[in-house]
């Protein structure tokens, strides 16, 4: 409307061949200015301004595409680089230093090689070709000149997985990490009780917290600096005067033992002797406290829960003839109540006449069977397809496992489906397998194999029947399990990794959506299908393109002992690339969505462990090699 109303007001004053005044000559200038503004803005429509930037980095007049290639490259620069630590040593007292890994490196399946930081570079170019572009013409030019002027940054959304991450940082530290011994009693129950108090033993532990907390801040920039780790004291000791006051008060808990919890025909008995080892001295709100031992508990609570435990079952569904048919009915679950149980315990001590009785929690499934009655799902709304051909034998289960607990699913309107959060617990209890993970010079298993499969196969999903997607990362390596069913090439995949990154969907359709999966162990394909009612909209996504590929640089070899001599394990090399498509859903209406995903991979050279001996077994070969040699010398000297 602005522009017509410019466009109107220039032939307005072309049309009048007054003599040049004042007022037409600022009218000619205004009318000039309207017209630039209005080139200005239709150049950059499909682009950035210029002045814009993400964590600094100038992604001024490029487009999405090329805007999240440069941010993604500029983060996998600060992954490979890795994290420079300092801190001080307490042998010593000086500075150390040391560069911790930002990305892991090897493993027998490209699912575990994740990075310990993820960038959206998607979501930041996204809000960068979307600034000044909201509101009204006027608006959106000054707010685009006043970025060309002055400039304007965007601060880019990082995940940290802090579990990998903490690992890492803890391993440069461990020889300076020194644990704690609480203040405890020796107490002796033979006889008579006797209460003697031992002094505890402050250690130092990493601060993590601060540690990442600082490492989020660093991050905004897209750059690190060198980030200073600080060992504290981990425990507040309880001091010898404040447990002796508390003498009597052991005696009467140990003399009103024993303990039992009940449930039904079921007893946890914890006896006089057990209790006396479980005492400790505590700090509660600065008030000295006696308490049991937390790991103790943790044993008799995890009993507990073996034996009373039951899972809630969701209601499962499938399309047969057409119509929804339940094949697995919903039942309530019941779970042991820790914190209750633990609370009971603690408040009884002393108490002769103590009656404890396990607290539980009733657990009501999600999806009830009586919601098959109307949940309005009659047809298919798209379908999902990756090929897992080559998958050794645990990945393949590990897919069989994920898309078993997918099976049968139903999302409600509004309800964002989280994979992460759906497929957990990621264990050999949850049905998972590990896979052999590279980590610095060891060999250890891992689980999470596969799960990339399941990611992937359900984006895809979610694409064909027009959803919304909530949150997407790519492979942080090209792999061929993800190259899409179209053209075989890479940039359609979806990541997740327990406890980040994940994969979210949102039915935003107002009918519930049912998801069935089939996993075809002879053609090795992966098939998810979403049911519901449609809406008319229709979802796709083109074929996608590659902008680039990068080689992978010479292999790296490190020793380990975790290996033969002479034998190796190797990990594959992986090419880096840019790939990018856009994902479009025409509405019913005729009003279309479209979103640009673009995914650069790093490059990973191949990796090897080569196996050799035990330096306690080379120094008595090189030992024995130099007694026979002096043996010689000796012979022929004689």
């Amino acid at each position: 409307m602005a522009e017509k109303t410019e466009s109107k007001t220039c032939k307005f004053i072309a049309s009048h061949k007054a003599p040049i005044t004042i007022v037409s000559l600022s009218a000619i200038i205004i009318c000039g200015a309207l017209l630039w503004l209005v080139s200005y803005t239709k150049a950059h429509s499909a682009s950035i301004y210029p002045g814009i930037s993400v964590a600094s980095i100038d992604i001024g007049g490029l487009t999405p595409t090329a805007a999240t290639q440069k941010l993604q490259l500029q983060m996998n620069e600060l992954l490979e680089s890795g994290l420079a630590v300092t801190y001080i040593s307490s042998s010593d007292g000086a500075e150390h230093m040391a560069s911790v890994p930002l990305q892991a490196s090897g493993a027998s399946d490209p699912d575990l090689i994740q990075d310990f930081i993820t960038l959206d570079a998607n979501a930041a170019s996204n809000a960068a070709v979307g600034y000044a572009k909201g509101g009204s013409a006027v608006n959106n030019a000054i707010f685009a000149i006043k970025a060309g002027i002055f400039g304007h940054n965007i601060t880019p959304q990082f995940t940290i997985n802090k579990n990998e991450l903490t690992e890492e940082l803890k391993l440069v530290v461990a020889e300076e990490e020194t644990e704690s011994t609480p203040t405890d009693y020796k107490i002796n129950i033979t006889n008579e009780i006797t209460i003697q108090v031992v002094e505890g033993v402050v250690g130092k532990s990493l601060e993590v917290e601060s540690a990442l907390k600082n490492l989020q801040i660093d991050l905004k920039d897209l750059s690190l600096d060198t980030l200073n780790l600080e060992l504290v004291p981990s425990l507040d000791l309880v001091s010898t005067s404040e447990a002796e006051s508390l003498t009597n008060e052991v005696t009467s808990i140990i003399n009103a033992g024993p303990y039992t919890f009940t449930y039904e025909n079921e007893s946890w008995t914890i006896s006089k002797e057990q209790i006396s080892d479980w005492i400790i001295p505590a700090k509660e709100n600065d008030t000295t406290i006696i308490t049991l031992e937390d790991e103790i508990l943790t044993d008799i609570l995890e009993s507990m829960h073996e034996t009373i435990d039951i899972t809630p079952t969701n209601a499962r569904f499938a399309m047969i003839n057409g119509k929804v048919n339940e094949f697995a009915a919903s039942s309530p679950g019941l779970s042991v109540n820790d914190e209750a149980n633990i609370s009971l315990l603690t408040d009884t001590l002393g108490n002769t006449e103590s009656n404890l009785i396990v607290q539980t929690i009733v657990e009501e499934p999600d999806v009830t069977t009586s919601s098959v009655n109307n949940l309005g799902i009659t047809e298919i709304l798209g379908v999902g397809q990756s090929d897992f051909s080559g998958s050794p034998y645990n990945r393949v289960q590990n897919i069989k496992n994920g898309a078993s607990k997918l099976n049968g699913l139903l999302i409600a309107p509004d309800e964002t489906l989280s994979l992460v959060e759906t497929l957990k617990p990621f264990t050999l209890s949850g049905g998972y397998l590990p896979e052999l993970v590279i980590k610095g010079d060891e060999i250890i298993p891992e689980i999470g194999g596969g799960l990339c499969q399941i990611g992937t196969t359900t984006f895809r999903a979610s694409m064909n029947s027009g959803l919304e997607i909530v949150e997407r990362r790519n492979h942080s390596l090209v792999v061929n399990y993800y190259n899409d069913p179209s053209n075989n090439n890479p940039g359609t995949d979806a990541t997740i990794y327990d406890p980040a990154p994940d994969f979210k969907v949102k039915n935003d359709t107002e009918n519930y959506i049912l998801l069935t999966t089939d996993v075809d162990t002879t053609t090795y394909l992966l098939t998810f299908t979403f049911y519901g009612t449609s809406d008319g909209r229709i979802g796709s996504y083109t074929p996608p393109e590659i902008i680039s590929w990068t080689g992978y640089g010479e292999p790296v070899y490190t020793e380990t002992t975790d290996l033969k001599p002479g034998e190796e394990s190797c990990q594959s090399p992986h090419p880096g690339a840019t790939a990018t498509f856009d994902y479009t859903v025409e509405y019913k209406d005729k009003e279309t969505f479209s979103q640009n995903f673009t995914s650069t991979y790093r490059s990973l050279p191949k990796i090897c462990l080569i196996g050799v001996e035990e330096e306690t077994e080379k120094m008595q070969s090189d030992l024995l090699e130099t007694s026979e040699d002096d043996q010689t010398v000796e012979s022929q000297t004689e």
